[in-house]
């Protein structure tokens, strides 16, 4: 049950991401897809007012312990963006995360699932492109929407 949900998650997001391209594709005159890699950065570009925009991507972390090994994988990790106003947009994202710890390559514990949601919104400080000076602001809060063990358990 739990592969099969995995597997419908991945198969939508991919759905939507590859729609949102083609619908940015077709507006093409009207802007360029400025990305913001989910867990990864973040830029100080901001959609065009009324635009939504889907990111999807996989992230693998490993960090090896004195006598174990903890391997966390988050796929996918998404964020939907939405402009509303012609300087700021929403966010809001998540992951589906798997942590595993192994012990001399046998794994000794495991727990996956849907992890902590963050809520956020993007704003322009000051937007001069012509000037090459653009500076933006980012606010986001990790709520606890995890089960035990795979997120934060606090707000951040």
């Amino acid at each position: 049950m739990q592969h099969h949900f995995t597997l419908c998650t991945l198969l939508f997001m991919f759905w939507i991401g590859s729609h949102s391209v083609v619908g940015q594709l077709e507006n093409s005159h009207r802007s360029a897809i400025s990305t913001d890699r989910p867990s990864v950065s973040a830029g100080t570009a901001i959609l065009p007012k009324h635009s939504v925009q889907v990111e999807t991507g996989l992230l693998l972390d490993r960090l090896d312990l004195d006598q174990a090994v903890s391997e966390v994988t988050n796929l996918p990790n998404g964020m939907l963006r939405w402009s509303l106003l012609e300087q700021v947009e929403l966010r809001l994202s998540s992951a589906y995360r798997n942590n595993t710890l192994r012990q001399n390559a046998e794994k000794i514990a495991e727990i996956q699932g849907l992890d902590d949601v963050t809520l956020g919104t993007k704003f322009y400080i000051r937007n001069k492109p012509e000037k090459d000076f653009t500076y933006s602001g980012l606010i986001q809060f990790t709520l606890p929407t995890s089960k035990s063990g795979v997120g934060n358990e606090r707000i951040i």
